[in-house]
């Protein structure tokens, strides 16, 4: 697997909150905040994410871990009417990558769907395919592009690396 080796922990289930908090250990020092004893582990595939009050910590730690940097570089410069949670910071660290993000108010639609009106439920698809129709005309700047576009580590034929 690729993801970072956590000595001593040889029978730990890279996905466990107790892999998550010793890849949290080892970049606190990185961070521009202190973890509080109550950040709530929120799980994840090929990042840790945690809940921190007002913001989120996300930890790439397997597969691409540039993907979460770029992400962040995106995010600052998106158009205003493309919702996006802010980012507050992003670093690598170790062998792992991270990105501090804003919360952002707000519930799931797949857990309002269910019992919404069908005049809501069509107002906010329609609102979602406008935000989609303005990502789509959006062009990013040259810089933009060429780090989105510089992937020197993908290879089409593994999956991790896309």
């Amino acid at each position: 697997m690729d993801a970072p080796i956590l000595p001593g922990l040889d029978n730990v289930d890279h996905w466990s909150r107790e892999a998550a908090f010793v890849r949290l250990t080892r970049i606190k020092s990185d961070l521009p905040l202190v973890i509080p004893e109550s950040a709530l582990f929120c799980g994840g595939a090929s990042n840790d994410v945690w809940d921190i009050g007002d913001v989120f910590l996300k930890v790439c730690w397997r597969a691409d871990r540039e993907r979460v940097l770029r992400d962040a570089q995106l995010n600052q410069v998106l158009p205003s009417a493309i919702p996006h949670a802010p980012v507050h910071a992003y670093g690598r660290s170790e062998d792992v990558s991270w990105v501090l993000s804003e919360r952002v108010p707000g519930v799931a639609f797949e857990e309002i769907a269910e019992n919404l009106p069908e005049n809501l439920a069509r107002d906010l698809i329609s609102e979602m395919a406008s935000i989609l129709r303005t990502l789509h005309d959006w062009v990013p700047n040259s810089s933009i592009r060429a780090l989105l576009l510089h992937r020197p580590r993908m290879k089409l034929t593994d999956p991790l690396s896309i």
